[in-house]
């Protein structure tokens, strides 16, 4: 299928809203569906900071540099209460993700914790509009407002902001969530140590939890992209995308022979950290394992550019 004849079958099936994927067990391999849709992401959001909204809700984002754009938002509901020094790793009952896409719609989808794998939805809507997933209802605002909303709560988060209004972005129930809600915070964690060394140790972070396919988050767990993308982004260097697709077209491919820490190594639906010493972390069904490097199991590396 040529690409003008993929990309009209793909706007014919979003007019319905709706995208449905099937995985197989195992690591999941990308699908035109989940390519298209990464593939409009932004890629300017490299700040990444989560929140606690109450005893057992959480909310994380991804800003622009200056902190005046808001480009991704995630709601989780924990299964242990949250404090500002507590977000334990797989400990989350569900996840609700949103992203903006460049091409002025964003996109909705909800990962599963009944299993690691499953037929993930994938709902585009505009601005002005919202679906409900299991009675929380993720949407977007006229007034550039992400947004979810349960029982009687509502979490909101300004896309577009001032230096003046930076600090009122993001509201539980028309309240201010400020800097002493803060669980994480990688604005301050670009130290003067190499990126490398960051990258690593965040990554290293990372280990076991729990595997979830299109996960993204701390407690609720992430997949293999998802695991990758969080790294760099916990060690504050840069968003390196959310699949496993969009981070082989944003980075640059190198030589698997010549991988150092922090590079990723890449295959089919599946990616991995080379962490040095002849290693690798990857996440597969069991959460995140140190392995052996190979580079014949490898297609390619990925180094950011």
């Amino acid at each position: 299928m040529n690409n003008k004849v993929f990309k009209s079958a793909i706007a014919a099936i979003a007019i319905a809203g709706v995208f449905v994927v099937a995985q197989p067990q195992g690591h999941a391999m990308i699908n035109g569906t989940e390519s298209y849709l990464t593939g409009q992401e932004y890629h300017d959001a490299p700040i990444y900071q989560q929140k606690v909204v109450s005893k057992y809700v959480t909310v994380g984002y991804q800003e622009t540099k200056n902190g005046k754009k808001i480009r991704h938002a995630n709601l989780v509901f924990e299964n242990t209460k949250q404090t500002r020094y507590t977000h334990n790793r797989g400990n989350a009952s569900a996840e609700y993700d949103i992203r903006m896409m460049r091409n002025g719609e964003v996109y909705i989808v909800s990962p599963s914790y009944a299993t690691g794998y499953n037929n993930p939805a994938y709902h585009i809507i505009s601005k002005g509009h919202s679906k409900t997933i299991n009675g929380v209802k993720v949407g977007w605002g006229k007034n550039d407002t992400l947004y979810f909303k349960w029982s009687d709560n509502i979490v909101s988060l300004a896309t577009k902001s001032t230096s003046a209004t930076k600090a009122k972005a993001v509201k539980y129930n028309g309240t201010i969530l400020g800097d002493d809600t803060l669980q994480v915070n990688n604005s301050t964690t670009q130290s003067h140590a190499n990126w490398r060394t960051r990258v690593v140790k965040a990554a290293k972070s990372l280990k076991y939890g729990r595997y979830v396919y299109n996960g993204h988050t701390l407690s609720a767990g992430t997949d293999c992209a998802g695991f990758t993308e969080l790294a760099y982004l916990l060690a504050g260097k840069q968003d390196i995308g959310s699949t496993t697709s969009s981070q082989h077209s944003r980075m640059r491919h190198i030589s698997l022979y010549s991988v150092k820490p922090g590079d990723i190594v890449w295959h089919w639906g599946h990616v991995a950290m080379y962490v040095g010493h002849g290693q690798i972390l990857q996440d597969l069904e069991g959460g995140v394992r140190y392995s052996a490097y190979h580079p014949g199991a490898w297609k390619t590396a990925l180094r950011v550019k």
